[in-house]
Parts: structure tokens; C-alpha cells; sequence
């Protein structure tokens, strides 16, 4: 009796340790597979910073001679590129727009002298080279990715991705079993 109650025991503390063990792997089974082609899957989000811009989903239309000449090369590039960070911004304070209201904002730094006094609205639904530091060519070139607008850019999901890995990938430890 003695004996089958020890080795109730010992059988306990496995199957407890076994679970606990089993707790510890489904915290670090996080991924962003849907985010990034096959092939990326599983890179750590440091791996993913200085992957190509190709390794996003949805980035069909990507080409090396696109980035070159967006001066975008790589994934963590495209998620801190200004003029999508811009975008984003102007999508967001757009959403948080009362119509007809008035107040003393302006962003008259980051758009084109022609656009300045519009309501942020108007602003997100102009082409991309409204925005300083752009200009029509690039509205051709961003086309092809079919983002014809700031809110197209500001809401482009493979950017929006990469601005996610950029932002966490300085808080990823190297080894997963770091103290968080």
C-alpha cells in the first residue's frame, strides 16, 4: 500500500511537471504566420527587421526596384517609412473628426502648401503626394500596390505589419526563456 501511494505520488508530480511544461511551450507558440510568407515563418521578429519587404503577405506587387526607388528596402524600413507613419496618423485623426467643427490644429509641415487648411478628411482621401517629400511619381508608383490615397496608405496591411515588428522587435528577448 505504502508503495502504490508513493508511486501515486511520484506519477502526480510528473504529469504536474509534464503540464507545467506543456503551459510553458503554448506561451511562447505566438506567431504572425498570416502576416508573412511561408518561407518567414517562424524568424524572430529581430530575423524579420532586416528581412525583404517581400517576406510580407500581401506584397504581390513588391519589387527590389520599387523599394529602391521609395528608398524602402526592408521590412523593418517600410514599418518606420514616414510617409506611411504620416498616413497612419492622418487616417487615425481623421476617424476623430467632428464635421463642421473648427480648431486651431494644422499640419502644415507635413502637407503640400495647396492642401493646408483642409479638414483632415478631405486630407486622407488626396494622393499620397499631398504629403511633403512626395511627389506624382510616386503616386504611379504606389498604384501599383493599389494605394491611391493617404487613408490606401495609411491602412495598407503590409505596412501596418511592419510597423508592428519594427515597434516589438527591440523587446523580444534572445532567448525565450529570458525573464520577460
Amino acid at each position: 500500500l505504502q508503495l502504490e501511494t508513493t508511486m501515486a505520488m511520484v506519477l502526480t508530480r510528473l504529469a504536474s511537471r509534464s503540464a507545467a511544461g506543456v503551459r510553458r511551450l503554448s506561451s511562447i507558440s505566438m506567431n504572425i504566420n498570416r502576416g508573412v510568407k511561408a518561407e518567414y515563418q517562424g524568424k524572430s521578429l529581430k530575423e524579420l527587421v532586416d528581412a525583404p519587404v517581400e517576406a510580407l503577405e500581401g506584397t504581390a506587387a513588391w519589387s527590389p526596384e520599387l523599394g529602391e526607388k521609395l528608398k524602402v528596402r526592408r521590412l523593418g524600413e517600410l514599418g518606420t517609412w514616414r510617409f506611411f507613419v504620416r498616413a497612419q496618423a492622418l487616417v487615425t485623426l481623421a476617424a476623430e473628426e467632428l464635421e463642421g467643427a473648427t480648431s486651431g490644429l494644422n499640419l502644415n509641415r507635413a502637407l503640400d502648401k495647396a492642401h493646408e487648411g483642409k479638414s483632415l478628411r478631405e486630407i486622407v482621401a488626396l494622393p499620397p503626394s499631398a504629403l511633403q517629400g512626395l511627389t506624382p511619381a510616386t503616386d504611379d508608383l504606389l498604384r501599383s500596390l493599389h494605394i491611391v490615397t493617404i487613408r490606401d496608405l495609411g491602412d495598407w496591411r503590409p505596412a501596418r505589419v511592419a510597423a508592428a515588428i519594427a515597434s516589438m522587435a527591440s523587446l523580444e528577448a534572445d532567448d525565450s526563456n529570458q525573464h520577460r
